[in-house]
């Protein structure tokens, strides 16, 4: 294609460029991102105890759940979805707090460590929480 000015030339350059970096830059983004595949979707526990942090933060929150599980003490860290996910769900950075009991429903690691993918909490008055995983429908539920 023939531009009749250099100036045209220039401004076409550089939106080609610009829009070339927002791809790349868009790509590199995707691929930072982890999926879930490191978790058990075969398998979800349902799990109670005691919050020992709660951590709001991007690009994914964590509740580390403290239990007695068999009489052993024993920390879980649970990961959650996006901040912006489970604020459309009702989520604040104060819906759960260090020393509330509540039971978490969570698709375990599938190396077997105390830790995994929290898909809801239920709160000591009953209250079922969902933190919007991605297509629930892909992992086992709890009976």
């Amino acid at each position: 294609m023939r531009c009749s000015s250099p100036g045209k030339s220039v401004r076409r350059a550089a939106s080609l460029l610009g829009g070339a970096a927002l791809v790349l830059a868009g790509a590199q983004s995707a691929a930072a991102h982890h999926s879930f595949s490191m978790y058990d979707h075969a398998r979800t526990l349902k799990l109670q105890g005691t919050v020992a942090q709660f951590e709001w933060s991007n690009p994914h929150g964590y509740i580390e759940l403290a239990t007695a599980e068999g009489g052993d003490a024993k920390r879980y860290s649970l990961e959650t979805t996006g901040i912006p996910m489970m604020q459309r769900l009702g989520w604040t950075s104060k819906t759960v707090r260090i020393g509330d009991k509540l039971t978490a429903v969570f698709s375990p690691m599938r190396n077997g460590t105390p830790a995994g993918l929290l898909m809801e909490v239920i709160t000591a008055d009953g209250r079922t929480i969902p933190t919007g995983v991605p297509n629930p429908g892909s992992f086992a539920r709890p009976d």
